[in-house]
C-alpha cells in the first residue's frame, strides 16, 4: 500500500512493492475473532465511560455530582471525631437546604443548639422541651403556666387536703383520682338527702335484692323467700329520713351501695361518712384545673403529652419550673420560631438525632453537612442505574479489558485495512488486466522514468499503490496536472521553501494536512497553514523523553505539547562536556564553527558508548553544518580500522548511527543524543557572539527538535561556557534557548529525586487528593512510603506514589484515581490507556483506584496496592539461584579415572589464530570463538568469560578500551 521515494534505495523498494501490489495473492476471510472483539470493546468503553461520566455529572438541582459527594464525605468521615450522623434527607428537603448553600439550615442549627434544643441543659432552661405550634401560642403558653401553677392548682392542692382531713379519706395524688373522691362525696350528699347515715354501716347487697322485681332476680338468677323479703324491705324503709318519699327504693339502695364501695376505697378506717365544708367550691376548682391541664396539654407539645394524668406533685414541680424561669421566658418566642423554620426546612429529624447523641455544640453543622451529602449521594445514586454495582474489582477489571482489548483493536485494523484493499485491488486488476500487464512491464524494465509513471502518471497504479511518500523534488514527476489526490499531508517541510510545496499543494482535491510547529514562525508553510486552516495541538511524543529535557521545554513554552513524567528511581540527567575549543573563523564565516577539541572529544564519546553500550542507539547532532560535516569525517575515520564495533556503524538497522545538523534533525529518535554545538571561542578565549542557524527565525524550533531526539541520556558536549556568554549579545530565541539549556547543564544536570522533591513540598501540595487521604494513611500505616502529588512542575502528576523500605532510594508504584485530571481528558484512549502506557515506559508499575471503591472499601484497595508492592519487591530482591561448584577433580572411583575440568578436550575450536591485535579479528570470528567457550557447559558470570576470551586469543595487553570490546562480544553473544 505504501511506496517510499525518500529512500536511499527506492528505486528497488518501489519496484519491488508496485510488483507485489501487481500480484493477485489469496485474501483472508474476516476473522469473526476481530468482530467479536470488538463488540467486547464497545461494551466495556459503554460500561467504564458511563460510570465515568456519570460519576462527575452534576446533579440539578443541586449542582453536585457523585465524585463531589463522596470527596466530602471523606473528609466529613475521616477523623475518628467525626460526624456519624444516619439521618438522610428526602429530595425535597435535600434542594430546600441547598437554595441558599445550606446558610439558612447552618443558622438554624447554630440557633438550636444556642436555644437548648441539641443539647439537654436540665434546670438551666425549664422551657426546652416545650415545642409550640407558633409565636402566636407564647402568650397564651406562658399565661396558662402561671395562672395554673400559682392559681388553681394551690387551691385544688388544698382542697385535697381539706378533705382528707375533714373526711378522713386517702389523699388524692392524680386529678383523676380527686374527681373520683367528689364523684362520691356528691353522691353521698345526695344519698344522705335520702337516708341516714346509719345506712353506710349495713349491707344494702341484700336489700337491693330484696326491694328488686320478681323478674330482675329471674334475670340475676337470684332467689328469695318471701319472709326475708318482707323483712329486708322493711329495714330499708326504717333507713328512709322521716318525711321522705321514696318512689324507687331498690334504684336508690343501688346508689348507695356503689356509694358504699368507693367511700370504703377512699376510707380504709371506715365509719359513717362525712362531708367537707365547700364541696361545690372544691369541684369547680377541680373542672377549672382539668380545662387548664388539657389546654397546657395542647400548648406545650409531645413533652407534655397526658399532663392530666400526672400526679400533682410533678404537676406543680414542671409548671413551677416552667413559671419560674425568666431567661427561658424571654427567647421562647425566638425559640418557638427556630423550631417552626427547623419544622419548615425539614430538619426535626437531625435535631432529634443530635439531642439524643448528646453531640457537642462544635460538632453539630458537620452533622448538618454529613446528612445532606450522604443523602444527596444515595439520591444520585438511586437515580442513575449506571453508578450501581461497580466495586474496585469490577472496576479495576473494566481498565484492564479495555486496555487489552484497544490494543488489539489498534493491532487489527491495519490486517483489516490491508484485507478490504486486497479485495478492491483484485477486483481492479481482474477488470483491468491488459493495463496490469503494461504497469508490469514499465516497472520490469529498470527505468526510472517508466517506475514514476506506472506510479503517479497511472490511474490503476495509484489505486494499488495509494499510499505515497514523497520529496517534494519528486512530486510534479508523479503527479501530472490532472492528477487529483484525496489527502496530501506535508511534515518536515519548515525549512522549504513555498515553490518546492506548489506542485502536491495543488493536486490536493479534499483535505491537506500540514505537520509542523507554527511557532517557528517565518514564511514557510507551517507558519501560512496556522493562519489559513483549523488548528489541532498533538503531543509531541508518546514514547519517553529525557526528564531534564521535558521540564526545561515545558519552562520554555511547551508545557502544552510536552509533558513531563518523573522518574520513579534515578532521576534524569543532562551531561554536560566543557572542552577548551579555540579557533579562527573560516572564510566568510564570522563565527568560530567546529574546534578541533570539539571534534576530538565527540568522536571520544560516540567510540566509549559504541564499545560499552552498543545495544543503545545513538546520533550527534551539530548546530552548523561545517561542524556535522568534520564529525562525521572524524568519526569514520577513528572506526574504519576497528572491526570489532563495525557493526555498530551499519546502516542497514531501524536507527543506525547518524551525524546530522541541526537543521536536519527534525523526526530522528534515538536512545542517546550528543548535540555538539560547534562554536569555540577566539584564540585570546573570546566568545563571538555569532550562532549561525541557531540565530535565525527557526534556531528555536531546530534546537527543540534535537532535544526531543532523545529516549534517554543528552550529552553536550561544546566549548561554550554560559557564563562567558553575554544576554544582552544574544538577540533571537534561538541562541538565548542554547544559553538557557547551556545554563541548565552546567548548573543543575540532574533533576532532584521525587522523595527529595518531596521533602521540599509544603503542607498543600503535599496533601493526597480528598478521596485519598484515608488510603494514603492504610498504605503509611502498612509500612509503605506514601509520596503524595508526585510530578515535575507543569509535568504529569501522580497522586500517590507508593515505595519500600527494601527499595529506599526509588518509588514503585503510581497509583492513579478518576480525579477532575483524570475526567477532564475525553478520550477515553488516552486517560485509561495512554498516560499508563507512557508511565511504565518510564519504569512505574500502575494502579488505578476508583472514588467510589476508595470509599466503600478502603482497606481492601490499600492491600491490593500492598501486594502488587510486594511483587516488585519480591522479583527485585530475589537471591540469584548459585551456580553450583564444579568440581576442581571429576573421579570415578569404579575406573580408577581422576581427571582435572581444565585438561578436559573441548573439541571443535574455530580455526582463529591467537596473538594477532584485537582489531584484526571480525565480529564473527569473536562471536565462533565465545560460542566454542561455552560449549562445554560451564557455567561462567561476564568477567570470566571476557577472561577467557583474552586467553584465547593470546591478548597479552589488557586495557579498559580491549575489556570494552569483549564484553560487548559477550553481551552480544
Amino acid at each position: 500500500m505504501v511506496a517510499d521515494f525518500t529512500a536511499p534505495d527506492w528505486q528497488r523498494r518501489v519496484a519491488r512493492r508496485a510488483l507485489n501490489a501487481l500480484s493477485r495473492g489469496e485474501i483472508d476471510d474476516p476473522d469473526g475473532d476481530v468482530v467479536a472483539m470488538r463488540a467486547e470493546l464497545t461494551g466495556v468503553r459503554d460500561d467504564l465511560g458511563g460510570y465515568i461520566d456519570r460519576l462527575h455529572v452534576r446533579m440539578a438541582p443541586w449542582g453536585v455530582s457523585a465524585y463531589d459527594c463522596l470527596q466530602v464525605l471523606t473528609d466529613l468521615t475521616s477523623g475518628p471525631a467525626g460526624p456519624r450522623t444516619r439521618v438522610r434527607f428526602d429530595v425535597e428537603t435535600l434542594t430546600r437546604i441547598a437554595e441558599d448553600g445550606a446558610a439558612r439550615a447552618r443558622e438554624l442549627i447554630q440557633a438550636a443548639d444556642r436555644l437548648g434544643m441539641i443539647r439537654e441543659t436540665g434546670t438551666k432552661n425549664a422551657w426546652h422541651r416545650v415545642v409550640l405550634s407558633s409565636p402566636s401560642d407564647v402568650e397564651p403558653a406562658l399565661t396558662s403556666v402561671r395562672e395554673t401553677s400559682s392559681g388553681v392548682l394551690p387551691k385544688v392542692r388544698s382542697d385535697i387536703e381539706q378533705a382528707t382531713r375533714e373526711t378522713g379519706l386517702t389523699r388524692a395524688n392524680t386529678l383523676a383520682e380527686w374527681d373520683d373522691q367528689l364523684r362520691m362525696l356528691e353522691g353521698v350528699r345526695a344519698s344522705l338527702d335520702v337516708f341516714v347515715p346509719e345506712i353506710f354501716e349495713a349491707s344494702a347487697a341484700d336489700m337491693v335484692i330484696a326491694t328488686a322485681t320478681k323478674r330482675w332476680r329471674e334475670d340475676h338468677s337470684i332467689h328469695m323467700k318471701a319472709g326475708q323479703r318482707r323483712r329486708l324491705i322493711k329495714q330499708a324503709r326504717d333507713y328512709v329520713r322521716p318525711g321522705r318519699t321514696v318512689d324507687d327504693l331498690h334504684a336508690e339502695l343501688i346508689r348507695i351501695q356503689e356509694q358504699r364501695q368507693i367511700w370504703r376505697q377512699y376510707s380504709p378506717g371506715g365509719g359513717y361518712p362525712v362531708m367537707p365544708e365547700g364541696l361545690d367550691e372544691m369541684s369547680e376548682n377541680a373542672r377549672r384545673l382539668r380545662e387548664d391541664l388539657l389546654t397546657l396539654d395542647k400548648l406545650l407539645g409531645p413533652a407534655y403529652d397526658g399532663l392530666v394524668e400526672w400526679d400533682f406533685a410533678r404537676i406543680g414541680r414542671e409548671l413551677g419550673a416552667l413559671a419560674a424561669d425568666d431567661d427561658a421566658i424571654k427567647v421562647l418566642p425566638e425559640r418557638v420560631e427556630t423550631i417552626h423554620d427547623i419544622h419548615a426546612l425539614g430538619l426535626d429529624g437531625l435535631i432529634e438525632d443530635l439531642r439524643s447523641r448528646g453531640v457537642p455544640r462544635e460538632n453539630a453543622v458537620a452533622e448538618l453537612d454529613l446528612a445532606w451529602w450522604a443523602s444527596a449521594l444515595s439520591q444520585i445514586l438511586h437515580s442513575d442505574s449506571r453508578l450501581e454495582g461497580f466495586d474496585g474489582a469490577r472496576l479495576e477489571s473494566l481498565v484492564t479489558s479495555l486496555r487489552e482489548l484497544d490494543r488489539a483493536h489498534v493491532e487489527s485494523l491495519a490486517t483489516q485495512s490491508l484485507r478490504i484493499f486486497r479485495e478492491q485491488s483484485a477486483q481492479r486488476l481482474a477488470r483491468r488486466a491488459d493495463e496490469a500487464q503494461q504497469l508490469r512491464q514499465a516497472i520490469e524494465s529498470g527505468s526510472v522514468a517508466g517506475l514514476l509513471r506506472a506510479i503517479g502518471a497511472s490511474s490503476l497504479g495509484r489505486a494499488l499503490v495509494p499510499l505515497q511518500i514523497v520529496p517534494p523534488a519528486l512530486a510534479s514527476q508523479l503527479a501530472g496536472a490532472a492528477t487529483r489526490v484525496d489527502l496530501v499531508v506535508f511534515d518536515g517541510v519548515e525549512g522549504a521553501p513555498l515553490g518546492e510545496l506548489a506542485v502536491p499543494l495543488g493536486r490536493a482535491s479534499q483535505v491537506v494536512v500540514v505537520v509542523g510547529d507554527s511557532r517557528r514562525g517565518g514564511d514557510g508553510l507551517p507558519a501560512l497553514a496556522a493562519e489559513l486552516l483549523p488548528r489541532l495541538s498533538l503531543p509531541v511524543a508518546s514514547a519517553r523523553i529525557n526528564g531534564v529535557v521535558a521540564s526545561f521545554l515545558a519552562e520554555h513554552g511547551y508545557g502544552s505539547d510536552i509533558v513531563p513524567i518523573a522518574q520513579p528511581s534515578q532521576p534524569a540527567s543532562i551531561d554536560y562536556v566543557l572542552v577548551d575549543g579555540r579557533g579562527m573563523p573560516a572564510p566568510g564565516v564570522n563565527a568560530v564553527e567546529s574546534t578541533a577539541a570539539e571534534v576530538a572529544k565527540v568522536v571520544d564519546h560516540v567510540i566509549a558508548h559504541a564499545l560499552e553500550r552498543p545495544e543503545d542507539t545513538l546520533a550527534v547532532i551539530a548546530c552548523n553544518d561545517r561542524h556535522a560535516q568534520r564529525l562525521s569525517e572524524a568519526v569514520l575515520s577513528a572506526v574504519a580500522d576497528s572491526p570489532a564495533i563495525d557493526s555498530f556503524f551499519r546502516t542497514d538497522g531501524d536507527e543506525p548511527f547518524l551525524v546530522t545538523s541541526l537543521r536536519r534533525c527534525s523526526g530522528i529518535t534515538r536512545d542517546r543524543i550528543i548535540v555538539s554545538t560547534g562554536y569555540g571561542k577566539t584564540p585570546h578565549g573570546r566568545v563571538v557572539h555569532d550562532f549561525g542557524d541557531l540565530a535565525g527565525e527557526n534556531g528555536a524550533a531546530h534546537l527543540v527538535d534535537a532535544l526531543l531526539s532523545t529516549r534517554g541520556e543528552l550529552t553536550i558536549v561544546t566549548a561554550l561556557d554560559p557564563d562567558e556568554v553575554e544576554l544582552r549579545r544574544v538577540p533571537t530565541e534561538g541562541t538565548r534557548l542554547l544559553h538557557d539549556l547551556l545554563e541548565r547543564a552546567k548548573h543543575h544536570p540532574k533533576d532532584p529525586s521525587l522523595l527529595q522533591i518531596a521533602e521540599t513540598l509544603d503542607e498543600e501540595d503535599a496533601a493526597p487528593d480528598r478521596l485519598l487521604v484515608d488510603l494514603a494513611e492504610r498504605l503509611y500505616s502498612l509500612g509503605l512510603t506514601v509520596v503524595p502529588n508526585v510530578g515535575p512542575e507543569g509535568g504529569l502528576r501522580i497522586p500517590l506514589a507508593i515505595g519500600h523500605p527494601d527499595l529506599p532510594d526509588e518509588l514503585l508504584v503510581a497509583v492513579m484515581t478518576d480525579n477532575d485530571a483524570y475526567v477532564s481528558e475525553r478520550s477515553m484512549r488516552r486517560r485509561d490507556r495512554h498516560w499508563a502506557d507512557r508511565l511504565r515506559e518510564y519504569g512505574w508499575v500502575t494502579h488505578m483506584v476508583f472514588s467510589t471503591a476508595v470509599f466503600m472499601d478502603p482497606q481492601g484497595e490499600a492491600q491490593r496496592i500492598l501486594e502488587k508492592v510486594l511483587d516488585i519487591v519480591e522479583r527485585r530482591t530475589r537471591p540469584v539461584t548459585p551456580v553450583p561448584e564444579v568440581p576442581e577433580h571429576i573421579s570415578d572411583s569404579e575406573f580408577g579415572l581422576d581427571q582435572t575440568v581444565a585438561d578436559a578436550p573441548r573439541p571443535g575450536r574455530p580455526h582463529i589464530a591467537r596473538g594477532l591485535p584485537l582489531a584484526a579479528y571480525s565480529d564473527d570470528q569473536l562471536d565462533d570463538l565465545l560460542a566454542w567457550i561455552r560449549g562445554d557447559g560451564v557455567e561462567r558470570d561476564e568477567s570470566e568469560e571476557v577472561a577467557e576470551l583474552a586467553a584465547e586469543l593470546g591478548l597479552t595487553r589488557r586495557g579498559s578500551q580491549i575489556d570494552a570490546i569483549l564484553r560487548n562480544v559477550v553481551r552480544r553473544g
